[in-house]
């Protein structure tokens, strides 16, 4: 799995862990959020530094000035690019309690599993 995926799939994990849900699948999402919490901190903390070295920030956004837009880009495409080899558990698709888009099953694919 790509470290991108992963942090693609944050939205939606968070969404997952505000609602009620199995004893089981709360259990295999809190595994899966112990596993992978180092990965998000390692990931946002990049990422930071590379806003902060080539862009201004202003409150929560930063302004890219044209000429380092690519290399900005490049730079988040090679941090997101890093592969993570970690084993975790997966959790059913007829577990999940609440409604998901095709985009949201698409953003944790790497999370789920189908009878």
């Amino acid at each position: 799995m790509l470290l991108k995926d992963l942090v693609g799939g944050v939205e939606v994990i968070n969404r997952l862990v505000k609602v009620e849900v199995s004893p089981r699948v709360a259990y295999k999402l809190h595994q899966f959020a112990t596993i992978f919490e180092s990965d998000i901190a390692f990931f946002n903390t990049e990422r930071e530094k590379i806003l902060n070295a080539h862009g201004i920030k202003s409150g929560d956004k930063y302004t890219i000035s044209e000429i380092n837009v690519s290399l900005v880009r490049d730079k988040l495409e090679s941090l997101g690019s890093l592969e993570i080899d970690k084993k975790f558990p997966r959790i059913n698709v007829d577990d999940i309690p609440i409604k998901l888009t095709v985009e949201d099953i698409h953003r944790i694919a790497f999370l789920l599993e189908d009878s």
